[in-house]
């Protein structure tokens, strides 16, 4: 219990110095690849130190930071077993989650951060045992001049995990009696002991999670009575983070409709925020029924819980519907309107300015401008789109400020409120002043000659306010003088 506690306060170290993103479970990358050189820097000051010329505090002041910090990284992966074993313990609810150790997204459980943690140890270990060779007269290995002292640690180091001989082909180095009698027998025998633990104990424990997070989502997927699925989906709840990565994986695999809806609404539960993203990239090649009930699901998630996501996954979402438009010139209006559900949101997000900014950044600008997302604003600019998300579309068509949504933004107007009318009017008239100059002269399509022309229809057909008259009129004259300068 003491060990426990101590390893999940050495993983509570890495987490600060590694840093776990809480939004998709992995770990930064600059920050572990900063904390490897530093780790491999200090293990190779202490292998070379003495025969670069450093002086003698200097080698012995790397010696001991190397000591501590092999100590550390030891603890570190002598705590990924005890950390994946918690996490299956409080799922089962036979251990209470305030006496947990580590938490839920611990460097302890990453494996891209346990696969590297253990190959930075062994040159650590390797540099420590050359420093208690050649620094104190502790003789465990036997050196060979063909390899030199820093190669034959290393190599000794290898030589004494288990399964040696699956991992080590090289003719020569799969030999334990590189180790010397005595002294260099009993450290052998440790790191083989302490090896068998990290690498054997680590993948039990990744197996056992593997097939017990695999076996509760097949579970609750396919169980239809009442008694035991109230208690399977508790357990799914208490589960660990990494369980939304399965989730994911299970619907990429799924080929029953109703199986794959249960599974989006479990991911959904579990706030996966990969969820909106891979839904879209793959939505053509679901079923006409699955994408209509699954953009409901996860357009409602993005929705509710936009204000989670970080950027990087809103632009992930806009850039999925940008590509899955921009694929198909004849996309259905049903397809289109499931789509919008899930980006109009995600724009809505970026569009609030970054801390310490006033207004959206010029990538938010760009992004409007391209014609996916025009195209996906001004389809709820129809008569037959939804009214309640009609204001919001336009609000983003009106920061966009682009020739291309104008026309659609004026065919709008008759279905909004009066002082929407006017702010529509009036934000057309500035555009249209600012940046004639780039509207396509010419022909019965063009955007000016056909706001002109929804200009009228609108004046025949709509009763408008006086401001409303007024702000159309200063716009089909921005309009004309813009077609006569042309």
């Amino acid at each position: 219990a003491v060990l426990r506690e101590a390893s999940g306060q050495v993983a509570a170290v890495y987490d600060a110095i590694i840093a776990i993103n809480p939004l998709n479970g992995r770990p930064s990358r600059l920050r572990l690849a900063l904390w490897i050189v530093i780790l491999l820097g200090v293990a190779l000051a202490t292998l070379l130190g003495g025969r670069l010329g450093l002086s003698g505090a200097a080698a012995l002041g790397a010696a001991v930071a190397n000591a501590g910090l092999t100590l550390l990284n030891l603890m570190f992966l002598l705590g990924s077993y005890w950390a994946l074993r918690e996490s299956i313990d409080i799922m089962n609810a036979d251990m209470a989650y305030h006496r947990h150790a580590f938490d839920d997204l611990s460097t302890a459980k990453s494996v891209t951060v346990i696969g590297a943690m253990s190959l930075v140890l062994l040159p650590q270990v390797a540099a420590l045992m050359d420093w208690l060779q050649s620094s104190h007269g502790i003789e465990l290995v036997r050196v060979r001049p063909e390899w030199g002292a820093p190669l034959s640690h290393l190599v000794a180091v290898v030589n004494a995990l288990p399964f040696a001989s699956l991992y080590v082909r090289l003719p020569g180095l799969a030999d334990q009696s590189l180790f010397t009698p005595g002294v260099g027998s009993l450290w052998y025998a440790g790191l083989n002991a302490v090896g068998s633990l990290l690498i054997v104990g680590t993948l039990i424990g990744f197996v056992q999670q593997h097939l017990a997070l695999r076996r509760m989502i097949t579970s609750i997927v396919g169980r239809t009575d009442d008694h035991m699925l109230p208690l399977l989906q508790r357990r799914f709840l208490r589960a660990p983070s990494i369980i939304k990565s399965y989730v994911i994986e299970a619907i990429r695999e799924e080929t029953d409709e109703a199986r794959r809806l249960k599974l989006f609404q479990m991911a959904v539960d579990r706030h996966a925020f990969s969820l909106p993203e891979f839904f879209i990239r793959r939505y053509f090649r679901w079923s006409q029924a699955t994408r209509a009930a699954g953009a409901r699901i996860v357009g409602e998630f993005v929705e509710q819980k936009g204000h989670k996501f970080d950027r990087a996954m809103l632009d992930g979402i806009t850039d999925a519907a940008t590509r899955a438009i921009g694929s198909s010139s004849t996309i259905a209006a049903a397809d289109l309107q499931s789509i919008v559900r899930i980006v109009l949101p995600a724009l809505e997000r970026l569009a609030v300015p970054a801390v310490g900014r006033t207004a959206p950044d010029r990538a938010f600008g760009r992004r409007l401008e391209q014609r996916p997302v025009q195209r996906i604003l001004a389809s709820l600019m129809r008569e037959d789109a939804d009214a309640g998300q009609r204001p919001r579309a336009l609000g983003l068509l009106m920061a966009a400020g682009t020739r291309d949504a104008l026309p659609a933004m004026l065919r709008a107007l008759p279905g909004l409120a009066e002082d929407q009318r006017v702010a529509l009017l009036q934000r057309a008239t500035e555009l249209v002043a600012d940046r004639g100059y780039n509207f396509p002269k010419g022909g019965e399509r063009d955007p000016l000659s056909e706001m002109v022309r929804t200009i009228d229809w609108i004046g025949h057909n709509v009763v408008c306010s006086a401001a409303v008259k007024s702000a159309s009129a200063n716009l089909r004259a921005a309009i004309v003088a813009r077609q006569k300068k042309g």
